[in-house]
């Protein structure tokens, strides 16, 4: 699970709000599947080389928003309503913002969310020895 911290200018001034993000091993092949099957570094980097910001852009929002989540003791609570609710807010808006320009952050945050998916090593490289 990562916890990133988001600064933003609220509607009443500034605001620090932490926000959490964990994807399971089944979230993350549903969205590598949405994505060309590759990778979600590897796709970063392609998009990046063919300077789309677009799809950035909506690779970006996709992995926010299947990654975000409300922590509320023992559970972590992801559901349409909670996305949307976040999709809609200030702090989405400012994320997505940080994490196109500054590109060590954008895969600090992806590094961070894969990061908590366990057996994904071994996942990665059984990828890695099917397609060799």
């Amino acid at each position: 699970m990562l916890k990133q911290k988001i600064n933003y200018e609220g509607f009443d001034g500034p605001v620090t709000t932490e926000e959490y993000f964990n994807l399971t091993r089944i979230e993350l092949i549903e969205f590598q599947g949405r994505h060309g099957g590759k990778e979600i570094e590897a796709r970063i980097n392609e998009i990046q080389k063919n300077e789309d910001l677009t799809a950035l852009y909506a690779l970006l929002k996709d992995l926010i928003l299947s990654a975000y989540g409300k922590r509320e003791g023992d559970r972590f609570v992801k559901n349409n309503e909670v996305r949307e609710e976040f999709g809609q807010s200030l702090a989405f808006g400012q994320l997505i913002e940080d994490l196109h320009e500054n590109e060590t952050s954008m895969l600090t945050f992806v590094k961070g969310i894969l990061s908590s998916i366990k057996g994904l090593d071994e996942l990665v490289n059984k990828e890695a020895l099917q397609q060799g």
